[in-house]
């Protein structure tokens, strides 16, 4: 997926979460999986299943991999999470977005717990990536939720502000829609000509035998 496609889905991540926040919904299993494309090409977040009201929580769902520190801190301690922890889990599916595979992705869960609430939070890797999408990532995953911004305040960042332009947005993903479509119908038909021609050698084969 090429870049100016993979920097519109923050932007519905965020405008998604804000909205929740505004309900006082925390989603508790943010991923990429549990976003879904409509066919006019607006994302929207599915799958409320873990879903918690009330602004806060206490106990964590959804995959280890994209939890919050804190969220992470609750599964073996008293404590509580908010909204924020969502926040955290979009700076995690932003890299997957990006990179293909979430941090960590390989490790156990003992281990992956350990990196997550003790280790350095992860980064994007190299330079691919613009300077206000990786500072983006970097505000998502503080992990200090006190430093961590809303989702009111991810609206405001240079890097949302930047790709705000909600029409624009929509073209870009409608295109890379459409590249889709072209390749698919490409490799069908590829497929197709493959076994029409695997077929006939088959019968060739038979009726020479």
């Amino acid at each position: 997926m090429k870049n100016n496609c993979i920097y519109n889905f923050p932007l519905y991540f965020s405008q998604g979460l804000y909205h929740l926040r505004k309900q006082r919904i925390l989603h508790c299993d943010v991923k990429p999986e549990n976003l879904m494309l409509t066919e006019d090409a607006v994302v929207k977040i599915i799958d409320f299943g873990g879903a918690v009201t009330g602004g806060k929580s206490e106990s964590p769902a959804g995959d280890m991999a994209y939890l919050s520190p804190e969220a992470i801190v609750c599964m073996s301690k008293r404590g509580e999470f908010d909204h924020k922890a969502d926040v955290w889990s979009l700076g995690m599916s932003a890299i997957h977005m990006a990179e293909g595979c979430v941090p960590y992705n390989k490790l156990p869960d003992k281990a992956l717990i350990q990196q997550i609430t003790r280790g350095p939070a992860p980064t994007l890797k190299g330079n691919k990536w613009s300077e206000k999408f990786h500072y983006f990532i970097e505000e998502c995953l503080q992990k200090n939720p006190a430093e961590r911004p809303s989702a009111r305040q991810l609206l405001s960042h240079p890097f949302i502000t930047e790709i705000s332009n909600e029409r624009v947005v929509q073209k870009n993903i409608m295109k890379h829609l459409q590249r889709g479509k072209k390749n698919s119908l490409f490799l069908l038909s590829f497929c197709n000509h493959l076994l029409s021609y695997t077929n006939n050698i088959l019968w060739l084969h038979i009726t020479k035998a």
